[in-house]
Order: structure tokens, then sequence, then C-alpha cells
């Protein structure tokens, strides 16, 4: 299998703040963006949301789960709620449907006999997605940088928005 995004799990810049690390909030940009995902894109936020899991976030938002295996746990009880935290909280969300829309397979590929990966032909969201986390990574200096394959990925999106538009 050709190695990719399946089961990296990554803390996007902005939203994993370990005890001493700073604690603003994401740019606006990034609580932007998961805004519009959850007004323009509810099936798919949705499609993720509908499956309860929590070890994405978590992660993201630095919060340790319980390790016992059938053991469920509201998000909402470990997690911190400031006002302050609500935009890591939000952005956290639409992260990890995103990770996890990108991480899962999505069909067969007939050509190389393989299972095929959404990751292998980007969404222009998924690619804003990506090229978002960049950016952050970037103002964040350098905290975050894409991957060989992400880099491929997204390199047809360059220069495009979020709606398959060129940028002017």
């Amino acid at each position: 299998m050709q190695p990719g995004l399946e089961g990296r799990r990554r803390s996007p810049a902005g939203v994993h703040h370990p005890a001493g690390a700073r604690q603003q909030g994401p740019a606006e940009e990034a609580w932007r963006f998961a805004v519009g995902v959850l007004l323009d894109l509810p099936r798919f936020y949705g499609k993720w949301a509908g499956r309860q899991e929590a070890e994405d976030i978590a992660q993201f938002l630095g919060v340790k789960l319980p390790e016992k295996p059938f053991e469920r746990m509201r998000l909402s009880e470990l997690v911190t709620l400031t006002k302050a935290r609500m935009a890591h909280v939000l952005f956290a969300h639409v992260a990890a449907a995103f990770e996890r829309d990108m991480r899962d397979p999505k069909g067969w590929n007939d050509a190389s006999m393989q299972v095929r990966f959404l990751w292998e032909n980007l969404t222009p969201q998924q690619a804003a997605y990506l090229l978002l986390l960049e950016k952050l990574g970037q103002d964040d200096k350098g905290s975050y940088r894409l991957s060989e394959v992400e880099e491929q990925a997204v390199a047809p999106h360059r220069g495009e928005d979020a709606d398959g538009t060129s940028a002017a």
C-alpha cells in the first residue's frame, strides 16, 4: 500500500495547547473556516458527527480519554469550555471531520488493485483545509508543515479557493 494519510494523526496548528503553551485562540481564519464548514457543508460535518468519535478531538484539545474499552465519556465533561476556548473546540471538531474523511478508504482502484483514498484526489474543500493548516503552521513559526504526500495532493489546488475558482 502506498504511504499516505491513513493512520496519521496531526495536531492542527492553533488547536492543541499543552500546559505551558500559548493560550490565545486559533487564528481568525481557522474559526471562520470551521464556521463556514458548519454552515455550508452540514451533511459533511453531520456524517462525521454521527459517528460520535472522540479520539481525534481529544488529541487536538490535549484531553486524555478514559482507557476502559467500552466506557463512553462525554467530551463536554473532559474539556474546559471557557469562552476563550470555544474557537479551539469548534476548529477541533471540523479538523477531526476532515482528518477522518481523508484517512478513510473511499473505494477500490481496479487498475492498481488497491484501496483508493479520497486524499489521492482531494476535493476543493479538503485542499482548502490542508492549505489552511499549512498557513497556520507558517504563521505559528513553522509549527506545522505539510507532509510530502499532502504537498503532492494540494499541488493542483494551489492558487484556488475553497470553491475551486482561481484566486484573483
